[in-house]
């Protein structure tokens, strides 16, 4: 079954969205598992879309859909932006592309070890921030955070595409 809820987090913020378990009880005890207190609860038809799940089942649907990635070159033709990756402490340059509707592809110049492959199931959300230097952050699911250097005032437009295409993400 699905629920559309209403929940109040730990600042007192209303979380709404609707989520999928077998009764309103385990869609209640999802949402305290997530420190979020339910207020409402209407169940709704299956058609509608489920918008939140508990990071717990979101990690295991990422850990379902982990594959060694393969060949991780930026084919020729495909449109390229040069930037740099910061992760984890560590600064990369290379080029950045949209591999497909559910990935993009982070060439390094310097080591094929920092080279990766960003899916779409693997993300919790992404968004162009800062001024005047523009940044690409993609807040994974496993806790990483990716920063792509967009450039200054204005992102490029594979930046802006790449942050809609992953900001539907969230399920």
């Amino acid at each position: 079954m699905k629920y559309k809820f209403q929940a109040i987090d730990s600042q007192g913020r209303v979380v709404r969205g609707v989520l999928s378990a077998d009764s309103e009880d385990e869609a209640r005890e999802f949402l305290l598992s997530e420190e979020l207190f339910g207020k409402r609860f209407e169940e709704v038809d299956d058609s509608d879309a489920v918008t939140w799940a508990p990071k717990k089942l979101r990690m295991e649907k990422h850990q379902a859909s982990v594959t060694p990635s393969d060949e991780l070159k930026i084919p020729e033709g495909v449109k390229r932006s040069e930037t740099v990756m910061h992760v984890g402490g560590k600064s990369v340059r290379g080029a950045l592309a949209i591999e497909n509707e559910d990935s993009i592809l982070f060439e390094s110049k310097d080591s094929e070890e920092d080279s990766r492959r960003i899916e779409k199931n693997r993300v919790e959300r992404a968004e162009l921030s800062g001024f005047p230097a523009r940044f690409l952050r993609i807040y994974m699911i496993d806790g990483d955070l990716i920063e792509f250097s967009a450039g200054f005032l204005h992102a490029g437009p594979q930046f802006n595409i790449i942050s809609k295409m992953f900001a539907s993400t969230a399920a």
